[in-house]
């Protein structure tokens, strides 16, 4: 374990190396960095602890977005009980199935 961890954080150290060489040759930066930079301009802080704050909020966000994906859809749609999930795989879903494949062959002889 502290291997691993020893490489991820050399892994993320050469990359705010690499980052910061080319902001400071003025190579242009990816889309997230000139948001970085432009914050970091007009407000104070630095690079990294805009890329930290913007990460959070970025992911505070999504995890808002997909939780009430969920929400939504567990709340829309009905609950099936076992066995009516059970009749609809065999009742449906299996000769589906079968007619996928007898297709999927049939298109194997044709071509």
């Amino acid at each position: 374990m502290p291997r691993r961890l020893i490489q991820l954080i050399a892994g993320l150290v050469t990359f705010a190396f690499g980052e910061s060489l080319i902001i400071q040759a003025r190579l242009g930066v990816m889309s997230w960095d000139v948001l970085h930079q432009g914050l970091t301009y007009h407000l104070g802080l630095t690079i990294g602890q805009w890329s930290i704050i913007v990460g959070a909020l970025v992911l505070l966000l999504k995890a808002i977005v997909i939780a009430t994906a969920v929400i939504w859809v567990k709340w829309t749609f009905p609950r099936f009980r076992q066995d009516q999930l059970m009749a609809f795989a065999w009742k449906v879903l299996t000769p589906l199935a079968l007619l996928q494949l007898l297709v999927a062959g049939l298109v194997a002889i044709w071509l």
